[in-house]
């Protein structure tokens, strides 16, 4: 019965990160004593009060939530992993965070664990077997630990690409905004200025344009038509050199249906003579000199590119 025992303990713990709640342990049969003798003889290694890692378990993000998320008393995934989940490709830094009730306090090896007395339970989404804050309160929640430029960028993003509204943000900020809330008076200054004028294009193209226009390039043409097809559009384009230039996002251009269909764009646009230069993300904030000297090499009629 003990080894029967010991592999339920081992599979309920896969689909944890690695670890069982007490309760857990003592739903599949196990008692107090057999619990410790585990422990002393070095099989299951207990993390706090809260239960014990069975499986050694991995070291990455999801397998950290996905721990801290069975053991935490109503744990939600937050924050900048709340964002990951989400896809957002500004947060791909940022420790590893989950929120809990105000009432409780935890610690959990490996993760940030923040307290919060107003998480609805509207304000919550399941994304596979986490329970997430939805992409609305995120923006809310964000907005307590990052930089009003960078808020506006990830949101404005968001709101372009459809991912969320501002209606969304603008509700739960009513459920929750108020005085002495960290990141309150910048949510209500982004939606008093963005409900009036909502933004348009990705983040990353925004920042490409202005980063060509801090060079001191010429202002590319946004949402081209291209001659041959004017149904489809290059993201930005300098027709009398005929050169386009194309934003891409992870979020469109990863899959493998779009990244055919991409190429193929390519490809037509090279028989009809224009060049296509792309960039992602991380072109435009890590190597922005690259991209401003190919585009500046194909303006002034120099094909050697990056």
């Amino acid at each position: 019965m003990s080894l029967e025992m010991d592999i339920q303990a081992m599979e309920t713990s896969s689909g944890q990160g690695g670890v069982i709640s007490r309760d857990q342990a003592f739903d599949l049969g196990f008692s107090r004593r057999q619990i410790q003798r585990r422990v002393t003889d070095g099989l299951w290694s207990p993390i706090g009060r809260l239960g014990y890692q069975v499986t050694a378990g991995r070291e990455d993000e999801s397998s950290r939530l996905h721990a801290a998320v069975a053991l935490l008393p109503s744990a939600v995934v937050s924050h900048q992993s709340a964002a990951r989940i989400h896809g957002w490709e500004v947060f791909t830094k940022g420790p590893i965070t989950v929120t809990v009730h105000t009432r409780t306090t935890h610690e959990f090896p490996g993760v940030l664990v923040r307290r919060a007395h107003d998480i609805q339970a509207s304000h919550i989404t399941k994304v596979g077997a986490l329970p997430t804050t939805n992409v609305a309160r995120t923006c809310i929640d964000l907005a307590a630990v990052v930089s009003p430029g960078w808020f506006a960028d990830a949101v404005d993003d968001l709101v372009a690409t459809d991912r969320v509204d501002l209606e969304a943000v603008a509700a739960v900020a009513a459920d929750v905004c108020r005085r002495g809330r960290p990141g309150s008076s910048m949510i209500k200054a982004y939606l008093a200025q963005r409900l009036v004028s909502p933004p348009s294009g990705s983040a990353l193209e925004r920042r490409g344009r202005a980063l060509l226009e801090t060079a001191g390039l010429p202002r590319p043409t946004s949402e081209f038509a291209m001659p041959w097809a004017p149904r489809r559009r290059f993201d930005d384009a300098y027709p009398d050199h005929m050169v386009a230039i194309e934003w891409d996002s992870r979020r469109y251009h990863m899959r493998m249906d779009a990244f055919e269909a991409d190429r193929r764009r390519d490809r037509m646009a090279t028989i009809q003579g224009w060049k296509v230069l792309r960039f992602t993300w991380k072109d435009v904030t890590e190597t922005p000199e690259v991209v401003v000297a190919a585009v500046s090499s194909l303006l002034l009629g120099n094909d050697r590119v990056g």
